[in-house]
């Protein structure tokens, strides 16, 4: 029998539904995520530039920016929506017994998106009702919402991997929870540094690829080559940062999470000494040999 069918055999049958349901919604909302998080940042880099070289292509291109930033946020609100009601609606014993712990990111991450809509909706219709040096004022804050919402959520997918925070009364349901020690478990700072400069690394190169598409088209003015050169330059310093990062966050993993560690590497038997395979082990799963490369 197929392993993924053999740890299923005793599941509920709403188990896999509600499982790829869950992935196709979360697939969805993940491609929004990185503008979301870093194009308010590589906006505002433009737009200080454009108003310090007093440079006008600069300035439009901040402006068509801060546009997709708006419509990405419409359609990210749409998503976003469909997985709060998903979280109830597909894992309602979860949600109903650990809600009151790990809840709390979502929490922080609700006060950081109306946040954000406020200041979306100012900094959007400020280009010409607003002075230039207060307009970019009123964005600053924009990027400190984004990660304050990154914040919120990663708090709560830190805490479901590495959960702490709380006790156990007479019939097992969390009680005495220590919101800090419940935000802040063991995996939070590994994984939200690694994401927040993913973030970065993922809508420079996005913005970057389009403006280069556009100077492949042999539109060679100063219009694309600015636009490529700004966001490409953030994902460049990003690059080696994130190697950095990146080891960190697969050794707290390793430590912290062996259990997921050893299923990222296919590895199916507990044992010692066992070898890190490249794209996974593939053998017989029942007995955890293969011809992956060590």
């Amino acid at each position: 029998m197929h392993t993924s069918v053999h740890l299923l055999a005793s599941a509920p049958d709403q188990l896999l539904p509600a499982r790829e349901l869950m992935a196709f919604t979360l697939a969805s909302h993940i491609i929004l995520v990185p503008l979301g998080v870093a194009l308010p940042l590589i906006t505002l880099v433009m737009h200080y530039r454009g108003l310090r070289h007093k440079d006008t292509t600069s300035l439009l291109l901040a402006r068509r920016w801060s546009a997709v930033m708006a419509v990405r946020f419409a359609v990210g609100v749409v998503t976003g929506t469909v997985l709060s009601f998903e979280f109830g609606l597909l894992w309602p014993g979860m949600t109903g017994r650990w809600g009151d712990v790990f809840g709390i990111g979502f929490g922080v991450e609700a006060w950081a998106f109306f946040l954000e809509a406020v200041l979306i909706a100012i900094y959007l219709y400020g280009w010409r009702r607003l002075k230039p040096r207060t307009h970019l004022l009123l964005g600053l804050p924009l990027p400190a919402t984004a990660l304050l919402g990154a914040f919120g959520i990663l708090a709560a997918n830190s805490w479901m991997k590495t959960p702490q925070g709380f006790s156990l009364d007479a019939t097992g349901n969390p009680i005495d929870v220590n919101i800090w020690k419940a935000i802040f478990a063991p995996m939070f700072g590994p994984q939200y540094w690694h994401f927040v400069v993913a973030m970065l690394l993922t809508a420079g190169c996005m913005v970057a690829g389009v403006h280069a598409v556009g100077r492949l088209r042999r539109r060679r003015h100063r219009y694309h080559r600015l636009g490529f050169t700004v966001p490409f330059t953030v994902a460049a310093l990003a690059t080696p940062v994130q190697f950095v990062l990146g080891d960190s966050l697969a050794r707290s993993v390793f430590h912290k999470q062996p259990v997921r560690s050893a299923a990222m590497e296919v590895v199916w038997k507990t044992g010692t000494r066992v070898p890190e395979y490249l794209f996974g082990p593939f053998g017989d799963p029942g007995n955890g040999a293969g011809a992956g490369v060590t």
